[in-house]
């Protein structure tokens, strides 16, 4: 599993030193907003109703309680085969993949320090995970996710779940975004590395 800007967030609720993870338990919780948070369904699969500073402590040992910490805890920054890259928002079309690549693996030893100061955008930009422009920084094929729905260029705000809209430039740009917070819940995508097919998998299907 890759690193995303939900697995941050909640990782930087239980460990970033300093000041800092007070910050980061209100941004996972919406405790200063005051709207519902978008890990509210995610706390409560675990019995968790409390929404407090505490809570990342909680949630934390609920989830080595249940043998799922070390799951979260093992996330990498990218996934990479000879043939793709997966990255959750994408990667910078014009810049080198290798330095991007040693820069979200800094930000991950970075955060298992304890230190949560950078907001990558290969994990958070959804002007990254929306783009359509030709990645010239790998001549591998880039996948990622993060955005709840495509957007296309030519016609804002509109829902485009096309496969065209998915697999760009040949084959060489995969979006797989996807809205899977119920009740809104869209189709979900998966990506066949073997024949470069894009599969769909209907909602409501388990």
């Amino acid at each position: 599993m890759t690193i995303a800007n939900h697995e941050w967030t909640v990782l930087a609720a239980m460990y970033a030193s300093g000041g800092y993870r007070s910050a980061a338990t209100d941004l996972w919780l919406g405790l200063q907003s005051g709207r519902s948070s978008y890990e509210t369904n995610t706390i409560s699969a675990y019995n968790i109703n409390e929404r407090s500073q505490q809570t990342a402590d909680l949630f934390k040992q609920a989830l080595q309680d249940a043998d799922h910490l070390r799951v979260l805890t093992g996330v990498t920054p990218y996934f990479e085969t000879e043939k793709f890259i997966a990255v959750h928002a994408g990667i910078k079309p014009q810049v080198d993949w290798d330095a991007q690549k040693d820069y979200l693996a800094q930000t991950a030893h970075d955060m298992s320090k304890g230190v949560f100061y950078d907001n990558p955008e290969q994990w958070f930009s959804m002007p990254l995970a929306t783009d359509i422009t030709p990645i010239k920084s790998t001549d591998k094929v880039v996948v990622s996710g993060h955005a709840h729905y495509l957007v296309s260029t030519r016609r804002q705000n509109v829902h485009t779940p096309a496969s065209s809209e998915r697999s760009l430039h040949g084959g060489k740009r995969i979006r797989l975004a996807s809205q899977l917070n119920a009740p809104r819940s869209d189709d979900a995508f998966i990506w066949q590395d073997w024949d470069g097919e894009i599969v769909r998998i209907a909602r409501g299907l388990s």
